[in-house]
Order: C-alpha cells, then sequence, then structure tokens
C-alpha cells in the first residue's frame, strides 16, 4: 500500500510539474503585425515572444539587430534589401497556469516606405547579416489597401531566386 500511495504521489507531482510550466512552441516565432494591410507613410508594428531557438542562431549579446523588408511576387523576394529600423528587445511578464513568468518580446516598428503596392517580407539579422536572433523568424504584410486592385497577403516566406 505504501508503495501504491508513493506512486500517486509522484504522479501528482510530475502533473503539478508540468502544468507550471510556461508554454513551449516549436518552429520558431514569427513576428506578428498588429494589421494585415499598411499605407506608404503608416506606421507598422510587428512583434514576437521568442527564445534562444536551435542550431547556433544568435543571441542577445550577438546585436543589435536591424529589420528589413523585401518584396514577395508569388512567394519569391524581388529587388533589394530596404533597411527599416533596428529590433527592440524588451522583456514582459505574463501569466500562465497561476504563475508569473518573464519572457523576452522581439519588437520592430517602422514606417512603411514609399514603395509599391504588394507582398512583403520582414526580415532582420546583425552586422554583415551573419546571424538572426534566437527563435525569431519573419513577418509578412501587404502594402496597401483592400480596393487599391492588387491581390493581398499571401507571403509566407520567399524562396530566393539565385
Amino acid at each position: 500500500m505504501l508503495k501504491f500511495l508513493a506512486a500517486i504521489a509522484l504522479v501528482a507531482l510530475l502533473a503539478v510539474s508540468f502544468l507550471s510550466m510556461p508554454p513551449a512552441s516549436a518552429g520558431g516565432a514569427p513576428l506578428n503585425f498588429e494589421r494585415e494591410s499598411y499605407l506608404p507613410g503608416e506606421v507598422a508594428v510587428a512583434q514576437t515572444a521568442f527564445g534562444r531557438g536551435c542550431c547556433g542562431r544568435g543571441w542577445i549579446e550577438h546585436g543589435p539587430y536591424h529589420a528589413y523588408i523585401l518584396q514577395t511576387v508569388e512567394g519569391r523576394a524581388v529587388g533589394e534589401r530596404i533597411a527599416v529600423g533596428e529590433v527592440s528587445i524588451d522583456e514582459e511578464e505574463y501569466r500562465a497556469n497561476g504563475q508569473t513568468f518573464t519572457r523576452l518580446v522581439a519588437r520592430v516598428e517602422f514606417v512603411v516606405p514609399d514603395v509599391p503596392f504588394g507582398n512583403y517580407w520582414l526580415g532582420h539579422c546583425n552586422e554583415g547579416c551573419a546571424t538572426e536572433l534566437g527563435d525569431v523568424t519573419s513577418g509578412s504584410f501587404f502594402v496597401g489597401s483592400v480596393g487599391s486592385g492588387a491581390p493581398h497577403a499571401v507571403a509566407i516566406s520567399p524562396r530566393f531566386a539565385g
């Protein structure tokens, strides 16, 4: 009977441990825009909570990190990178399962340049583009308006023609 009670206590302890862990994610942390479309001259904001990621990606001390946009056509990057600003890194508290945790948040805020209407991809890298920040990936948005006659944002990640 004592072994049975010990086993139940162990299961209960493991359950509480798993429930109190912060949420996990896989596949990276995409930069999420506040809106899906912007006009030139408007302020665009994208952000994501992030972690270290894998595969030797950069970390805070490898920064600063710079953001850029690329136009995409049918999922392919076209043209040159356009620098749009810095990636800011902040800490924020959040609650999960009755506990308070701290997480890192990457944020990019920029004025949309005077570019042709269409789909755009937001990327980032450090000086010399040697690495990206942790598991932060990219984001996509549309420059234009729904009534502009241009196709609406569908880009996910560009394929670079080379």
